[in-house]
């Protein structure tokens, strides 16, 4: 079975700034065997929402498409 998950670190780094790290990991029987930077960027604090949104967006939509799912 795989798992796929989107890890989101923010480091606070400067006066009104983030470190912002989004990477896309996946596992298969307990291991990783697969990874993806998405985003690797600093942000001011007010635009963090509008960084992360989108990769947000995505799980919602992977979580979706995921088998088992009721309808």
């Amino acid at each position: 079975m795989r798992l796929h998950t989107i890890r989101i670190h923010v480091t606070p780094c400067a006066p009104g700034m983030l470190s912002v790290g989004v990477m896309h990991v996946v596992y298969e029987h307990g291991r990783i065997v697969g990874n993806d930077l998405m985003y690797n960027d600093w942000c001011e604090a007010d635009e963090l929402a509008g960084v992360v949104d989108p990769f947000l967006s995505n799980a919602c939509v992977y979580s979706q498409e995921m088998p088992g799912r009721r309808a």
